[in-house]
């Protein structure tokens, strides 16, 4: 509850409205209600496990009957399983995909609709630099952030193309120290260009974002034209820097714990 947690308080800070909480840790929600609430805004929680997705519309359904219509949406969670490819677990690879992609886009997708009824809404998830610029042991990972960013430049378009007055934002910043990558680290940050960024930065920018309604944001900003001249590079070139850049990244890799149901 890292980057969510932070972009609920600056909400409730700065404009005193309404934050819905879902996550499947109780104690973490109940306790960031509060906070909510002493910042003057007004917290609720709803005990959601985002991986199924019946659990999902059940929740969605009881939000909406005291919370008829909804401004922002911010889809925020994730996990992380370091695992080469042949090694992951069919049930690994579902609750992967379900947390980071399938859930998300479940929630969004019926937001959407609520959003089409009042229209208007604002739709932001967060994906990752992972999205396009893949390492190794990252693979579930990366292929999760991938979908969830084309799934969302797709909607964008979609929406520009009918006019409407709904946005969208998706969000690719580089490795925040929230603790989801704990023990991860680059082989050499170019004199701090590839450290952890900070978490309450990180919101702050993701906030202006949906302030000034921006299309995509990257973090650091230099990480758009540092992708897209990778993508450009031959495969062997790319390749080669990126294993030299990422040698032994996961080798002391904790995370978070994380539980598959």
């Amino acid at each position: 509850m890292g980057l969510g947690r932070e972009v609920a308080l600056l909400f409730a800070s700065k404009h005193k409205c309404n934050v819905i909480i879902y996550d499947i840790r109780t104690e973490l929600g109940k306790d960031l209600v509060k906070e909510i609430n002493e910042l003057g805004g007004k917290g609720y929680f709803y005990e959601c496990d985002i991986s199924k997705r019946d659990i999902i519309k059940k929740v969605f359904t009881e939000t909406l009957k005291k919370f008829p219509n909804i401004d922002i949406l911010v889809n925020n969670a994730a996990v992380v399983t370091p695992k080469k490819v042949e090694d992951f677990k069919e049930e690994e690879v579902d609750y992967d995909m379900s947390v980071n992609f399938f859930g998300p886009y479940y929630l969004m997708k019926q937001t959407l609709a609520v959003m089409r009824r009042q229209n208007y809404g604002h739709l932001v998830s967060i994906a990752s630099v992972a999205a396009h610029v893949y390492t190794p042991e990252t693979a579930v990972y990366s292929a999760s952030k991938a979908a969830m960013f084309n799934l969302f430049s797709s909607l964008r378009l979609e929406l520009k193309e009918e006019r409407s007055p709904i946005k969208t934002t998706i969000v690719c910043p580089w490795v925040v120290d929230t603790g989801m990558f704990e023990g991860f680290k680059v082989r050499f940050t170019f004199f701090g260009l590839l450290n952890f960024l900070k978490t309450k930065q990180v919101s702050q920018k993701i906030y202006e974002a949906i302030i000034y309604e921006k299309d995509e944001l990257y973090l650091p900003f230099y990480h758009q034209i540092a992708f897209r001249i990778i993508l450009m590079l031959p495969c062997w070139i790319s390749d080669f820097l990126v294993l030299w850049l990422s040698k032994d990244s996961m080798k002391n890799f904790v995370g978070r714990s994380k539980k598959i149901n």
